[in-house]
């Protein structure tokens, strides 16, 4: 809570929720499975920041993450290459954008095979 002052839980989402406490808890605790959260701020005027989680395998994934317009246009790649397991969060700075809904797109390739989920976040000027 020290990095986050407030946070929402949606039980229509998950019914699981724990909550841990404790100093370097990014280094004890590592995610069960591949999930694209979701952008924040959103609606965004500039930039957003999209979590994701790559669960701890004992292994590295090749992870993909990009945005595209509604046209099915590739607007922008934030990532495209191998990282180890954990919680990652990424920033997509859409201010060069024309407003609207844009689809971001996690792919990720690993021992349980392939992954892919697509989420939308809309942009206003």
């Amino acid at each position: 809570m020290r990095e986050a002052t407030r946070y929402s839980f949606d039980p229509s989402v998950s019914k699981d929720f724990r909550v841990y406490y404790g100093e370097q808890l990014e280094k004890k605790i590592m995610p069960d499975f591949v999930q694209l959260g979701d952008a924040y701020p959103n609606p965004s005027t500039g930039v957003s920041i999209i979590p994701f989680t790559l669960p701890d395998q004992g292994t590295s994934y090749g992870v993909k993450v990009e945005v595209y317009d509604m046209l099915g246009q590739l607007v922008a790649t934030l990532q495209d290459g191998t990282l180890p397991s954990g919680f990652y969060n990424i920033a997509w700075n859409g201010s060069q954008q024309n407003p609207g809904m844009y689809v971001y797109r996690l792919m990720v390739a690993g021992p349980g095979g392939q992954f892919v989920q697509n989420k939308r976040i809309v942009l206003q000027k």
